[in-house]
């Protein structure tokens, strides 16, 4: 590619911010605002500022470790292949077992409570198997009619958080009080919050793009990264300041065009509208994030597109029998993808402690940290006991034990 057709960087910050920007910024309003109030917001800003370490690893890790691969090249390379393994193992299985569930259940909880349909209330679990089975199929569309659907779907997720960040300076409460106390409730939100901003390592793929050259990821990374982080910050304390807390706790984000104060015409015709690009947010995360597992599955295994179809909405499936709680899901979710992240940092720590970077070596250190605190709030909020989250987590440590046997016998190939 030419430098002319190389990208600048406030395109690829944008760009950046489109691929982070997903489904969790509209369903996690809910159960922060029940667990932590009115300063449930300051968590996006907390959690932005815990993950910073870890974003600068992923985003290094490309421009240290270049090739294809991913996090097996990244952890591969800077640890070793075992280690590769697990990486990349672990990040499928958390996006597999987790995004896909999360967003399968949204979904089937949208299609009940939103649009009415009995079926889906009554029967969650025929519900998400048809909701796979939907997916899965559209996932055997020519990738250029895949593409376009997703360009469309992504200028419509982006409608509900830009009205709300328009609103919240019309729609102050001067009397909305934050006591400190509610400070202790913020650790109990960090997985949804996590969860929301998943995605952000899918920029590193813009790497060999950028008109800058590779050393700008970084800068381009996080940029994309904080502000998106100020962005979910602003919408969620926009909710607050429309709903109220009880409200946004009882109703979730999707209920907020009922507190604009409209006519009755006005009202119902903005929340159809709302409610429904709230749902092609989800159906878009889930479309897209079938689309990756169902490739890597077929890519790893050898498998024909249409069988990695059937085993992933299989696994899917069999996750939700299991549990459908989103909290747990979150949780899950971020263990898997979490433990990625973390050998990454091993990864890149390793890696300028060789070149003798001190000033990255500690950044990587403090990344220790974040990743500790990430799992511990994971760990805490899989159960009340440690039976039941280790109950919670049986399914991750099952795959990866699958996994395992599967990689040993030369079945799997992560490269």
């Amino acid at each position: 590619m030419s430098l002319q057709q190389k990208i600048p960087f406030w395109t690829a910050v944008l760009m950046s911010i489109n691929i982070i920007v997903g489904g969790g910024i509209f369903a996690g309003p809910q159960s922060m605002a029940a667990l932590a109030g009115s300063l449930s917001f300051a968590s996006w800003l907390l959690a932005a500022v815990l993950m910073f370490p870890i974003v600068w690893a992923v985003a290094r890790a490309p421009v240290l470790f270049p090739g294809e691969g991913g996090f097996y090249h990244y952890c591969a390379q800077g640890i070793s292949p075992v280690f590769g393994f697990v990486a990349q193992w672990m990040f499928l299985l958390g996006y597999m077992m987790g995004t896909a569930s999360a967003m399968t259940v949204l979904l089937q909880t949208g299609l009940a409570q939103q649009l009415g349909f009995s079926f889906a209330s009554e029967h969650p679990s025929m519900t998400h198997a048809m909701i796979l089975t939907l997916f899965s199929l559209l996932n055997l569309m020519p990738l250029g009619l895949v593409s376009r659907i997703q360009a469309g779907a992504t200028l419509l997720k982006l409608i509900p958080l830009l009205i709300v960040v328009a609103l919240t300076a019309f729609f102050y409460k001067s009397d909305l009080s934050y006591p400190l106390s509610l400070t202790a409730s913020l650790p109990a939100t960090i997985p949804t919050v996590i969860f929301g901003y998943l995605g952000f390592e899918a920029c590193c793929s813009l790497t060999h793009l950028l008109k800058d050259g590779p050393e700008s990821v970084g800068k381009v990374v996080l940029t994309a990264f904080f502000i998106t982080a100020l962005l979910y910050t602003v919408f969620n304390f926009g909710l607050l300041q429309i709903m109220g807390v009880d409200s946004l706790a009882a109703e979730g984000a999707m209920a907020f065009p009922s507190y604009l104060g409209g006519s009755q015409e006005l009202t119902f015709a903005l929340g159809v509208g709302i409610s429904s690009a709230i749902l092609l947010s989800f159906s878009n995360s889930l479309f897209g994030v079938s689309l990756g597992n169902i490739t890597n599955i077929a890519r790893i295994s050898g498998m024909s597109q249409p069988m990695a179809m059937l085993l992933h909405g299989f696994i899917v499936w069999c996750l939700l029998c299991f549990t459908s709680e989103l909290r747990t899901i979150f949780a899950f979710t971020v263990l898997g993808v979490g433990s990625a992240y973390t050998l990454t940092v091993v990864a890149v720590w390793r890696e300028n402690w060789k070149l003798k970077h001190h000033f990255q070596v500690a950044l990587m250190t403090l990344g220790f940290g974040s990743c500790a605190i990430l799992f511990a709030c994971c760990w805490l909020d899989l159960g009340t006991s440690h039976g039941e989250r280790f109950l919670a987590i049986a399914p991750m440590f099952t795959g990866l034990a699958i996994g395992g046997i599967l990689y040993r016998a030369k079945i799997l190939t992560l490269r």
